[in-house]
């Protein structure tokens, strides 16, 4: 299993942001824009990127030591 980074993260969720701002520009009236499947499986793909990022971050999350987090050890 490849073990995400808190810097792979932040360079996803760099990604993402330029993804969105880049269909934001959907929303202007100076140029092309996408047809409305386009636009729908480019959101759906954001959707996805954005919940596999949630899970990276609770499998490390669930990994971190709860000692280091000042939790009961049971």
């Amino acid at each position: 299993m490849n073990t995400a980074t808190l810097y792979s993260i932040s360079t996803e969720i760099s990604s993402i942001s330029n993804i969105l701002l880049a269909l934001s520009y959907q929303l202007d009236n100076d140029g092309d824009t996408l047809n409305e499947r386009a636009l729908r499986e480019a959101i759906y793909g954001v959707t996805e990127h954005l919940d596999r990022i949630g899970n990276d971050i609770r499998v490390m999350d669930n990994s971190y030591d709860l000692v280091q987090r000042g939790g009961a050890v049971a």
